[in-house]
């Protein structure tokens, strides 16, 4: 039988709704991650509930923070649980529009033992590393790429808005054929690329939290500002789907959500004023 196409082919219109995106946001320990989820839910919908933030393993930072809804992932089975009851049950978490992932550092390690679990169970050959897990040679690595790609490309299925918190480091970048003094260093995911790539792959948005401090000839810091980085500057990798996205703003939930704003409206084929705007929005 042949293929229909008429009936599949579409205009695609750009959403003004943040939970259609994929967010991941990275920035070092204590920079406001979590805080800056927190109080983009309230911005954003006005009501906590509004928003899940999943503290996987031993990220229980948001225990400081008045007014958010969480839930503490201790293992990787009451993390699937979870996944597969918010997806299940879609109609009874209707209220809930975006979910927070804090942090893939610890979801990768979550991964981590449920991949060797798995091994164990599969191969009959007890393994007690991810290198030597499912035959070895990386395969171990893919699984664990695999099982976590999946929980949260079916939360993006379901309907939820994505938004996965992780850290940054500084790399030392030394590309083939580069002499030593053209070594160069970035701030970038302090996990793998491999494991950076689950979801760097796919977010619509990658932004990164740079500290940036003034020096005085004494070399005492004097001042520091927190900036969100949305594209890619040379030294803080960042990076987005809106090609008319700012570079940076200072970091607030407020900033945040005009930026992307403003990223949406400027990424329209058809320019509308502020006005119209917002009342597409509503």
């Amino acid at each position: 039988m042949a293929l229909n196409l008429k009936d599949k082919l579409k205009i695609n219109r750009i959403s003004l709704d943040f939970e259609n995106y994929y967010f991941f946001l990275k920035g070092v320990e204590k920079s406001g991650k979590t805080t800056l989820a927190r109080d983009l839910v309230l911005e954003l919908y006005g009501r906590a509930d509004a928003g899940l933030l999943l503290a996987i393993g031993k990220e229980t930072g948001y225990k400081a923070l008045d007014n958010i809804q969480a839930l503490d992932m201790e293992d990787w089975s009451t993390f699937d649980e979870t996944i597969e009851e918010l997806i299940n049950n879609r109609d009874e978490y209707s209220h809930i529009k975006m979910i927070f992932v804090d942090t893939l550092d610890e979801l990768v390690e979550l991964a981590e033992a449920e991949t060797i679990a798995y091994s164990n169970r599969s191969t009959g050959k007890r393994v007690s590393t991810l290198n030597a897990s499912l035959g070895g040679y990386g395969a171990g690595r893919k699984h664990l790429c695999k099982i976590v790609d999946e929980k949260l490309s079916a939360l993006k299925k379901a309907g939820y808005g994505i938004f996965v918190i992780g850290h940054t480091k500084l790399k030392t970048i030394k590309e083939q054929g580069m002499a030593e003094e053209q070594e160069f260093q970035v701030l970038d995911s302090n996990l793998n690329s491999d494991y950076a790539n689950i979801v760097a792959h796919k977010a619509d948005v990658i932004a990164t939290i740079n500290i940036e401090r003034e020096v005085n000839d004494a070399k005492r810091v004097i001042d520091a500002k927190r900036y969100i980085y949305f594209r890619n500057n040379g030294f803080v990798n960042a990076g987005s789907r809106f090609s008319n996205i700012v570079e940076k703003t200072e970091l607030s939930a407020v900033n945040f959500i005009t930026a992307i704003k403003d990223a949406i409206k400027n990424s329209m084929t058809e320019k509308i004023s502020d006005e119209e705007f917002a009342k597409r929005e509503k």
